[in-house]
C-alpha cells in the first residue's frame, strides 16, 4: 500500500487529503489496512486512518493460503482448499500441480459440498519446513489461473530454542558478542548432538551437554555479508544428520540528537 499527503503544511481552518493505493493483485474477499499519519500537533501527533473494502472476482480459492500446521515423522495431514464463485457450478478447476514440485506434498482435485476443491497432503518423510504454490487452472476467462500458497513443516527428534539467534552489531573495540542456543530431544530419543559449526565462519560454536539437551555457545567474531548465516549442527540420528541453525545480525540504530528547544 502507498499513502501521499497532498501538502506537507496545512495552514490554520484549511484542508488536506491523503491518497491511499492498494494493489488488489491475488487478493480476494475483505480487505483492512492502517493509515498512520504523523503530524507536528502536539495534543493529536498520531492519527490513524482505516481503509476498509470487499474485493470481488469471478472465482477464489478459500483459504487463499493453506496451513498445514505441524506433523511428526511418518505422520500425514491433509487440508483443502474449496473454489468459490460468483455462479456457483459454472466455473470449475481443470488442473492443479505443485510449480515446481516439492518433496513431502501432494496435490490432488476433489470435491467438498458439491465445489471444486484442492487438497493437499503433507507426509512427514524429511524433518524442516515446507513451502510451495499450488497453480490452479480454471474455466474462467477473466480468473484462468489462481496460486495457491502452502506452508508446514515436519518436526524432527530435536528442537531449537529459539529458532533463529539474533546478534547485535558489536561497535568499535568491543568485545565479541555471545548467544547461546538450547537444542532438545523431542520425547525420548537416544540420539545425541556430536558438533556444531558455521561454515562461513562468522560465529564460533562451542557444544556441551546441558539437562536432557545440549548448548551451544555461539560468538560472533564477524558480520557475514547480508547479514544472515547458519550453524550446522551434527546428529547422530541417520534421518536428521545435520540440524541448520539461523541467526542474524542486525544493525545498531543510529541515536537521532533531539531538537533544540523552540
Amino acid at each position: 500500500m502507498a499513502a501521499l499527503a497532498s501538502a506537507d503544511q496545512i495552514p490554520p481552518g484549511g484542508e488536506g487529503a491523503i491518497k491511499a493505493t492498494v494493489s488488489t493483485r491475488g487478493r480476494a474477499g475483505r480487505i483492512a489496512k492502517m493509515i498512520t499519519v504523523e503530524t507536528n500537533d502536539p495534543n493529536e501527533p498520531t492519527v490513524r486512518l482505516k481503509l476498509s473494502g470487499e474485493i470481488a472476482v469471478e472465482a477464489a480459492l478459500e483459504p487463499q493460503r493453506l496451513s498445514l500446521g505441524q506433523i511428526g515423522r511418518g505422520e500425514t495431514v491433509t487440508k483443502a482448499a474449496v473454489l468459490k464463485t460468483r455462479e456457483p457450478g459454472k466455473i470449475r478447476i481443470t488442473k492443479a500441480a505443485m510449480e515446481p514440485e516439492v518433496d513431502n506434498l501432494a496435490v490432488r482435485l476433489t470435491k467438498q459440498d458439491g465445489a471444486d476443491a484442492v487438497e493437499v497432503t503433507l507426509t512427514g518423510k524429511s524433518s524442516g519446513r515446507v513451502r510451495g504454490k499450488v497453480r490452479v487452472q480454471t474455466t474462467s476467462e477473466k480468473q484462468p489461473r489462481i496460486d495457491l500458497w502452502v506452508s508446514g513443516e515436519v518436526l524432527g527428534n530435536f528442537e531449537l530454542i529459539p529458532r533463529m539467534v539474533t546478534f547485535r552489531q558489536p561497535e568499535d573495540d568491543e568485545a565479541p558478542l555471545k548467544q547461546v542456543l538450547k537444542v532438545r530431544p523431542r520425547g525420548e530419543s537416544s540420539h545425541r548432538v556430536t558438533s556444531a559449526r558455521d561454515p562461513e565462519g562468522h560465529v564460533a560454536a562451542s557444544l556441551r551437554k546441558a539437562g536432557d539437551g545440549w548448548e551451544l555457545d555461539l560468538v560472533l567474531e564477524s558480520a557475514p555479508d547480508g547479514r544472515r548465516g547458519t550453524v550446522e549442527i551434527a546428529t547422530s540420528d541417520p534421518h536428521e544428520p545435520t540440524i541448520t541453525a539461523q541467526y542474524y545480525v542486525r544493525k545498531v540504530g543510529i541515536r537521532r540528537r533531539p531538537a533544540p528547544p523552540r
